[in-house]
């Protein structure tokens, strides 16, 4: 990882001692994981246009959950294999990264067990080191559905959800192709996600 991408996740767990510290009671720790399902803006090559197919992968981490009243702030710290991406010839792209999501959910109802939300916000996505493709922090959005389902014998809520991300700043610097410089365009990378938390 880069040395930039190493503080942030320094940052991220400071951050999480201090609201730990400070929060009240109803402040819980949870891990979340799930599939993705993503696709990635078209790469251009002088006058020629690379076309991706779209490519699925997995993520997994954790988060902190504040909640005040209705609407709870949900900081998370995921690894994010996005999966190969399969260009035009013998062309292949491999993506995983860091995420730092910054989510802010709503609750819709409040109901014995189950509570649905609505959820949104900014995600920072840090790239390895080891693919210099990639502009090492990027930032995207995502917007999504959820519902919480409380399991009172084991003190466990858990927490479904439907996410769409979308990307904001561009994703690479550029790629190269059996020595064919790609130039970089307006590409964005976007996805599915289907995950699955559990709050403790």
């Amino acid at each position: 990882m880069t040395r930039f991408t190493t503080y942030s996740i320094a940052f991220f767990f400071v951050l999480i001692g201090l609201l730990w510290q400070a929060a009240p009671a109803h402040a819980q720790l949870g891990i979340a994981g799930g599939a993705n399902f993503n696709d990635i803006g078209d790469i251009r090559s002088g006058d020629d246009q690379g076309r991706f197919e779209n490519a699925t992968g997995f993520h997994v981490g954790l988060f902190y959950d504040l909640a005040l009243g209705p609407v709870a702030v949900r900081p998370g710290l995921y690894y994010m294999d996005v999966g190969t991406f399969e260009g035009e010839g013998t062309n292949e792209v491999d993506i995983d990264m860091v995420e730092l999501p910054i989510d802010v959910r709503v609750r819709l109802a409040t109901l014995p067990i189950v509570r649905p939300y609505l959820t949104a916000g900014p995600v920072f996505q840090l790239a390895r080191e080891e693919d210099a493709s990639f502009d090492n922090l990027n930032v995207a959005a995502n917007v999504g559905v959820g519902t919480e389902i409380s399991i009172p014998t084991v003190s466990l809520t858990l927490m479904p959800e439907l996410l769409y991300k979308f990307g904001i700043s561009r994703f690479t610097d550029g790629f190269e192709f059996a020595g064919i410089a790609a130039e970089p365009g307006g590409e964005r990378l976007n996805s599915f996600m289907l995950r699955l938390g559990v709050r403790f």
